[in-house]
């Protein structure tokens, strides 16, 4: 028998039976999770130099893996939608990819604006130096202010951000409000991509409010860290608004391959 032939048993065991669809999958998992255990544990998949040059092939790695998301959430997005980055839980690294993609976003592929929508631990206004007393998302949703004071410029060309503002006394039903609707169609007329940063879905259902309007939604999972059923648990819950997250963002490998490829995953 052709040892590339995979459609029929091992002949030695006298069971000549196609293999059913779950085998098959069982078997290539296997298969490919035992791979990469080798591959990642190879000395030669390790990086070599002098501090600097690790720094350098570092930085060079993180510019092509964003740059490869940013192509394809283009592809995927055919429909101009907010892009909401999730995550199940707290510390996956999702502030940090939503904030470097809207900067990739802004260098290659024209205006862009970050939009902070944890109102509860908001991030993204001290990152980009906006002091806390400055208009932002929350002012605009209690009906204070008109939404273009709230955008303040960056030192990236094309990068704006909304920072969080004012605190929201019931973020859940303010998110999903339909002046939150408005403000993301507007955005969506002005800006080429719309970028929005949220808590974890199992924190608080902030997200799966903001879910609720036309929105492509992006898993973060953090390498090592996030666990299968909280990963289940966020997708379950973005499916009691009719919303399914059209990919996954794998974060934080611990070590970086010569030939690393891709972090995004659709068809999850």
């Amino acid at each position: 028998m052709n040892r590339f032939h995979n459609d029929y048993n091992n002949p030695r065991d006298g069971i000549h039976a196609p293999e059913t669809e779950p085998k098959k999958k069982e078997r290539f998992g296997a298969k490919m999770r035992k791979g990469i255990h080798k591959l990642i544990n190879s000395p030669r998949t390790r990086i070599r130099g002098s501090q600097d040059e690790r720094q350098h092939t570092m930085n060079f790695h993180a510019r092509e893996a964003f740059n490869k998301i940013r192509i394809n959430i283009d592809v995927t997005n055919t429909d101009k939608q907010c892009i909401l980055i999730a995550s199940a839980d707290r510390s996956e690294g999702r502030t940090t990819i939503c904030t470097s993609m809207a900067r990739y976003f802004a260098e290659f592929g024209g205006n862009t604006i970050l939009v902070d929508c944890n109102t509860r631990i908001p991030k993204i206004g001290s990152l980009f130096g906006i002091p806390h007393e400055m208009p932002g998302l929350g002012d605009y949703l209690m009906g204070q202010i008109d939404y273009h004071q709230c955008i303040h410029e960056t030192d990236t060309p094309y990068l704006y951000v909304m920072s969080a503002g004012a605190r929201l006394p019931d973020p859940v039903g303010i998110l999903g409000s339909d002046r939150m609707g408005q403000l993301l169609h507007r955005l969506l007329q002005e800006y080429d991509h719309v970028v929005l940063d949220t808590p974890a879905i199992l924190f608080v259902p902030d997200a799966i409010s903001l879910a609720k309007h036309p929105v492509s939604v992006y898993m973060v999972v953090r390498h090592q860290y996030t666990k299968k059923r909280d990963l289940i648990g966020a997708l379950e819950a973005l499916k009691l608004v009719n919303c399914e997250a059209k990919g996954i963002i794998y974060n934080d490998l611990t070590m970086l391959l010569s030939d690393y490829r891709l972090s995004y995953y659709s068809d999850h």
